[in-house]
């Protein structure tokens, strides 16, 4: 390695380093200097590459404050002064620096991050490595490549055809969905690939007694199998491989999530889909009901296959299926509760003729935090600086109590019939648009499946919620209570959203509940 090997990275104030892109290489230099305009400034910089020593493992978390060095050696000279970091593991890193800026006379302290990736080294031997740029990959759903024993003449179509590299899919033991990323067991490989080159176990597999000790036996060996595997690609095709696994994502039916509820997001640490999984309940018992036969006197038979029968499902929803679940009682108040309560405050406070602050405040609906029904309320202090005021033409002071509570109740019902009720009949409308859209393709339309029968096996939509404990239908009370920690919902994608965005977050948009989960 020379004294060349050395990148420069000029850090200025008005530079968002967040928004670059800096690729490095191993064993360069990354040199840090100081733009003028932070010349004169006391930077601190920090970043968390690890140091070229065994005890300090990379932990994303863990920065190393960089020190400054000066070639001049004199104290008052800025101008020159760096910082190195030695470049050394690949991966994806962060550099955070920080100063005080002064404007318009006030002192702020500036912080910015910058990343930086370091391309790793690929051997295809020993001595032979193969360039980043020169990959040329090939990507393959390890789900449907079949029994293991049929990989290698498979494969071999990528090799003579050029490629030097094969993305495989997750290759563990994927839910039932079969989405290609939905693992059920993360330390099993997919039990479809293997039959199993123990003459016992072959000879059980054969029988059909197999059973479930010798299936996880065949399952650890399927990883050794395919370590095996690619190993040859490397060694005698000069094929690297990659694999590709979202930690964050798992199937419905993982076994350990009834030991770990709390990795999902589920009824209890996430009460604001509530709303929604009453809604994913309800339309799952219609299916069901439909499959039953209970709703062909309304024009809706266990088969659905015409637009008249899709109509009739959409007009059984608006009318009688989901007026049933009452959504808008979770975004409501309780009006003689707090009107109740109200009434207590204005026993305890005497009205101001000449508040200055009553016509700047606004009242509004609080949502309550647990989206339990009824359970939003209002700052109470807001609405007894609006309607705590003096009514000349009451006769005495529990008149005139009793006036304002009635004021105070129409603004109640204003704001909850005009305001909440029609943002969730809006969510309701958008949630049967999406479901009728869902009825159309899978049972209607050409090119969809056409799927006949409705029931709780073919229900109307996907659900958008698993009960881990398999029991339904579950009533507020065990939604509130210990079952909403197994009520665990799924993930998807939202089409034409961000996807940096979560949308499960409380925050976010109601896509649960509007049903705009793919």
């Amino acid at each position: 390695m020379t004294e060349r090997d050395t990148r420069l990275l000029v850090l200025d104030d008005t530079v968002d380093y967040e928004t670059n892109y800096y690729r490095l290489r191993k064993g360069v230099v990354l040199r840090f200097v100081l733009a003028p305009n932070l010349q004169s400034r006391d930077v601190c910089l920090s970043c968390n590459h690890p140091k070229r020593r065994a005890s300090l493992q990379f932990r994303r978390e863990r920065f190393l404050d960089i020190p400054w060095r000066n070639p001049t050696g004199h104290w008052f000279d800025d101008s020159e002064r760096y910082a190195d970091v030695e470049v050394h593991s690949p991966g994806s890193f962060q550099f955070k620096i920080e100063y005080e800026k002064h404007e318009n006379g006030d002192v702020k302290r500036v912080l910015k991050r910058g990343y930086f990736v370091v391309d790793p080294t690929l051997h295809l031997t020993k001595d032979e490595t193969l360039a980043l740029d020169s990959v040329c990959c090939h990507t393959v759903l390890s789900k449907n490549l079949g029994p293991f024993a049929h990989w290698k003449e498979k494969l071999q179509v990528s090799k003579e055809t050029g490629y030097n590299m094969i993305h495989f899919t997750p290759v563990q033991h994927l839910g039932g969905s079969q989405s290609a990323y939905s693992i059920a067991n993360q330390l099993r490989s997919n039990p479809n690939f293997h039959i199993s080159r123990s003459p016992v176990l072959k000879r059980l597999k054969t029988s059909g007694r197999l059973g479930d000790v010798g299936r996880v036996l065949e399952m650890e060996e399927g990883l050794k199998r395919i370590g095996d595997f690619v190993e040859m690609m490397r060694q005698e095709w000069r094929v690297l491989s990659i694999t590709d696994v979202v930690w964050n994502h798992t199937a419905n039916d993982t076994p350990w999530l009834k030991d770990h509820p709390e990795a999902a997001y589920n009824l209890k640490n996430s009460p604001h889909l509530r709303p929604a999984f009453a809604l994913d309940q309800k339309l799952y018992e219609f299916a069901g009901e439909i499959g039953d036969g209970r709703w062909e006197p309304d024009g809706v038979p266990p088969l659905v296959r015409t637009d008249d029968e899709l109509r009739a499902i959409v007009s059984l929803l608006h009318r009688k299926i989901l007026p049933q679940i009452r959504l808008w009682e979770y975004f409501a108040v309780d009006y003689d509760r707090l009107v109740d309560e109200f009434r207590d405050c204005l026993l305890r406070r005497r009205p101001k003729p000449d508040d200055p602050d009553r016509e700047n405040v606004r009242l509004d609906i609080v949502q309550d935090p647990e989206y339990r029904r009824f359970g939003s309320t209002v700052d109470m202090d807001i609405a007894v600086k609006i309607f705590n005021i003096s009514k000349p033409y009451c006769a005495d002071e529990e008149n005139r109590v009793e006036m304002c509570c009635f004021d105070f109740k129409q603004k109640l019902e204003s704001l909850c019939n005009f305001n909440r009720y029609h943002v969730v009949q809006d969510h309701i409308n958008s949630a049967v648009a999406n479901v009728e859209a869902t009825i159309r393709y899978e049972h209607l339309e050409a090119h969809g499946p056409k799927v006949e029968k409705v029931d709780r096996d073919h229900p109307l939509a996907p659900r958008y919620f698993t009960n881990l404990n398999g029991s339904d239908p579950l009533s507020d009370a065990d939604i509130e209570g210990d079952a909403g920690r197994f009520i665990v919902a799924h993930n998807g994608w939202v089409m034409n959203a961000d996807p940096l965005a979560n949308f499960a977050a409380p925050t976010s948009s109601n896509v649960y509940l509007r049903r705009e989960l793919h």
